[in-house]
């Protein structure tokens, strides 16, 4: 397991574990895609998915019973990132801060 690829923020990970029980999928692996770049943001994807949907090919993270995964390509882009809980979006979503070197163009 990668252990300093990313890391998840405690309101974040409340909010991903309130989904995974609310949907009777508490043992959900969250996926975690980059699909591009504009400029100096990335475009992400995230999505809750069944454990057995992994690959040899990806990086799973272990956080303290969360289990992140991510292919990878998207690896080298998301080093160093945090996934928080974004209070803008209605609701609560996820936002990822990418680290500041990963930011530059």
């Amino acid at each position: 397991m990668e252990s300093q690829l990313l890391s998840v923020t405690s309101e974040a990970r409340a909010k991903i574990d309130s989904v995974r029980t609310f949907n009777d999928f508490t043992d959900a692996v969250l996926r975690v895609r980059v699909l591009g770049r504009q400029g100096p943001r990335f475009q992400y994807e995230m999505a809750l998915e069944d454990p057995r949907e992994r690959t040899e090919a990806d990086l799973a993270v272990d956080l303290d019973g969360l289990t992140v995964v991510v292919d990878a390509r998207s690896a080298t882009d998301l080093a160093g990132s945090k996934i928080d809980l974004d209070p803008m979006i209605t609701g609560g979503g996820l936002r990822i801060d990418v680290s500041p070197e990963r930011a530059v163009c």
